[in-house]
């Protein structure tokens, strides 16, 4: 089914006149490299002549988007995430890719129409996480840049690696807590570990959420991943969790938060001569990350927690997880047992 999204002005070909049409975007199938992909494609409606047509710009982008779902059905980084990459050292096409040791246009390429094949991908993925690897692959290619423009981009990977060199140590504790995992499995809820999808998922449950501390975003966490292994067959996130007398806890959770911090706000607060730890949104929320079923999950938990008190989902949360004893694993073969809000 076909979406109205925008209505513009366009020197339409159908009725060779300059008009508003109507733009539609639609969800439809193509066949990339042999393999049959779901992806977004956008078309031009003359309202005058009631025909579709489609202008070759458009249709460089609706073949990007085929790619781009096809990238992704392999694990492969979308354009739109090259192009992030990128930025995020501040650098053009080009100089991305002389940093990397690679051709001129390379990168141009893998933005606008090339598949990258396997090992290009690999290399983006670990500079996107490594900011020193950057530094490295950049000094190994100085003679690729003026000297001036390395010194500006050698001084903007420094100024990351300062930033961000805090949150790269506790991806690595992230990782190596999650290194049995690292297959498909009943305590992953058969996902592999995502920690951008985590991040984005806590990132909603904090924006959605009324009145959320630490303890209450674990237990959402553990609501969301077994709801949707129940009503799919895979958890959301690939977090494992272990029973804890306060409820579900993920591995590794602290350092889960921390990789979060420019996402949310963690603010310490007194309740009850209590300490609290009070989980706030810094941003608003991207929520064209998630699916609508898995839109349908978080509204569902998050409903459920506003609505239904936090004793409420606090009583519910120690009913239904399996009390095996403290830090012992819980499978996600146990959703099924769990019953509807």
């Amino acid at each position: 089914m076909a979406n109205l999204v925008k209505k513009v002005d366009y020197d339409c070909p159908q009725c060779d006149h300059y008009h508003e049409v109507e733009v539609y975007i639609q969800k439809t199938q193509s066949v990339m490299e042999g393999n049959i992909v779901t992806h977004e494609e956008t078309f031009y409606f003359c309202p005058i002549e009631k025909e579709e047509f489609t202008p070759a710009k458009i249709m460089n982008q609706n073949l990007l988007s085929a790619r781009d779902a096809y990238r992704e059905s392999i694990g492969r980084l979308p354009s739109m995430k090259i192009r992030e990459i990128r930025e995020t050292y501040k650098v053009t096409q080009k100089e991305f890719a002389n940093l990397m040791g690679w051709g001129d246009v390379t990168v141009q390429r893998y933005e606008s129409k090339t598949i990258q094949d396997e090992t290009y991908d690999q290399m983006m993925k670990l500079v996107y996480e490594d900011p020193l690897l950057a530094l490295k692959e950049l000094e190994k290619h100085a003679d690729r840049f003026e000297h001036e423009r390395y010194l500006e981009i050698r001084d903007s990977i420094t100024h990351l690696i300062k930033k961000n060199s805090l949150n790269f140590y506790k991806k690595q504790i992230i990782y190596a807590s999650y290194i049995d995992f690292s297959e498909p499995s009943d305590m992953n809820g058969k996902t592999i570990l995502n920690l951008d999808r985590v991040r984005n998922v806590i990132h909603y449950l904090s924006h959605f959420s009324s009145k959320l501390y630490k303890v209450n975003l674990l237990r959402l966490l553990w609501n969301t991943d077994a709801l949707s292994y129940k009503k799919y067959g895979n958890a959301m996130t690939g977090l494992v969790y272990r029973h804890h007398p306060l409820g579900a806890v993920p591995i590794a959770h602290e350092e889960l938060l921390d990789i979060c911090n420019d996402l949310i706000n963690i603010r310490e607060e007194y309740l009850d001569h209590y300490t609290t730890y009070r989980i706030e949104s810094k941003t608003p929320v991207d929520i064209s990350f998630f699916t609508e079923a898995e839109i349908e999950i978080f509204d569902e938990v998050i409903r459920e927690f506003n609505h239904g008190e936090r004793k409420k989902i606090s009583n519910y949360m120690h009913k239904e997880e399996p009390h095996s004893g403290h830090n012992n694993i819980i499978p996600f073969s146990l959703a099924g047992e769990i019953r509807a809000f």
